[in-house]
């Protein structure tokens, strides 16, 4: 508890009255009275302020964090006394993350009340942190007096790969307005091989999908509807190596990639396929075989959780030969990777007849988006042009290797990050609608 700036302020003025008492009596009552009552008014307001240290600060937030998204953070502080105070709360956040908007809030703390503080942070990486003190300063009525406290200890929390997409997309779907976040229906009906309905004919519908023995019968055209295939197995492999551990913006390519993986398990989970999960490096570093039920979501989210790029080039013999032996069953293959120069696209294009054509393979490669910028820019300088051909070399060798690999069958997915995740659901729920797998 100290003295505030407006009481030092009474205090000064009842100095300098006293210092002018010479001059004149006035001046020694005036003092006197300013100082008499500066000592009621500090004694009254120093007895309000013993209150305060019944108030109470706690922080409200979810228990896991989501990467590089922002997450909603609420300070709340409760007063169990009948006196009203003005307070001001501020958070410490833990260095590998930032504030989205002000963590410091200010207010009034009404009597039997609480006072609450929203703000949001964005987490930088993945792994266990935690939060600092929280510091409250509260102010009396007459603002005489100031106390500061840390009443809310630090607390612990995880960054998690991004949930918020998953909770975003479960809201959606029951509304369904799923077309909201860029995803189509997660209800499909197409060329899958469990007949479900039919229904009057559309023009957009194909003709190989009428059925005619119907449309005799009924005299109008009528079209066979097909659900689409479930319990089909879906493995979700990441590549570990140095080409996904350069960052865009303050995330790794790998993060994006998990944060896909992550909402990718969740519509795949709805559609009741069978999630997967494999990470490599040099070596084979997480290996879960596919599931489904309630409960995959969290066992993928354990798998992802630890993972981190590796400065080293990746083994794709070793991986995919592992994944060979150990998935038997063909299974959608969704393969999350960078096409980082043309001996690591050749390495990885010449390994994957290990896996296809036994199993469908999608290749997933971050686009680098800053390349394009460079691209479309005017070199201001010697050093511009000759990062704009190094550039235009770099995407030439790209489209290549997506040519090289759509020759051989492989899908592929060529997306931002910030587009990523539902690029490659999107492309999932297509290759489940042509009944592919």
């Amino acid at each position: 508890m100290r003295l505030s700036g407006r009481a030092i302020a009474g205090l000064a003025v009842g100095g300098l009255l006293l210092m002018a008492a010479p001059l004149g009596h006035a001046f020694l009552w005036a003092a006197l009275g300013v100082d008499l009552l500066l000592a009621v008014l500090l004694t009254a307001d120093a007895l309000r302020l013993r209150l305060a240290h019944a108030v109470t600060v706690r922080r409200e937030h979810e228990e896991i964090l989501s990467l590089g998204a922002p997450n909603r953070v609420t300070l709340v502080a409760d007063n169990p006394t009948g006196a009203t105070f003005r307070l001001t709360l501020r958070d410490a956040l833990p260095d590998q993350c930032e504030e989205v908007d002000a963590y410091t809030g200010a207010g009034t703390l009404p009597r039997f009340g609480e006072f609450r503080h929203v703000y949001h942070l964005t987490p930088l990486q993945r792994g266990a942190f935690a939060f600092g003190m929280v510091t409250l300063r509260i102010r009396t009525p007459l603002g005489l007096w100031l106390l500061q406290d840390t009443p809310a200890a630090a607390t612990p929390f995880k960054v998690y790969p991004n949930i918020q997409q998953t909770k975003q997309q479960h809201l959606l779907s029951r509304r369904m307005r799923a077309r909201q976040m860029g995803l189509r229906a997660m209800r499909l009906r197409g060329q899958g091989a469990e007949f479900e309905s039919l229904r009057d004919y559309l023009p957009d519908d194909e003709l190989r999908r009428v059925d005619w023995k119907a449309s005799a019968r009924r005299g109008t055209l009528v079209t066979r509807e097909y659900d689409i295939e479930k319990s089909q197995q879906i493995l979700l492999v990441l590549d570990l190596g140095r080409a996904m551990a350069s960052r865009l913006d303050y995330m790794t390519k790998l993060d994006h990639a998990i944060n896909a993986c992550v909402l990718l398990t969740y519509v795949s989970a709805q559609s009741q396929d069978r999630v997967g999960v494999m990470a490599f490096a040099e070596e084979i570093v997480a290996f879960m075989p596919p599931g489904k039920g309630a409960g995959q979501l969290p066992r993928v989210l354990d798998q992802l959780y630890p993972l981190q790029a590796h400065p080293v080039e990746s083994n794709y013999r070793e991986a995919f030969a592992f994944l060979a032996h150990h998935q038997r069953k063909r299974a959608l293959i969704i393969i999350f990777t960078d096409l980082i120069d043309p001996d690591s696209s050749k390495r990885l294009i010449d390994h994957l007849s290990l896996l296809h054509p036994q199993h469908l393979v999608l290749c997933v490669a971050l686009s680098d988006f800053e390349l394009k910028d460079i691209l479309t820019g005017v070199p201001a300088n010697q050093t511009g042009m000759y990062q704009q051909a190094i550039a235009t070399a770099v995407l030439e060798d790209r489209q290549l290797a997506l040519a090289q690999l759509h020759q051989r069958g492989i899908l592929t997915v060529d997306a931002a990050p910030s587009d990523l995740a539902v690029a490659v659901v999107n492309r999932y729920l297509a290759i489940k609608r042509e009944g592919r797998v």
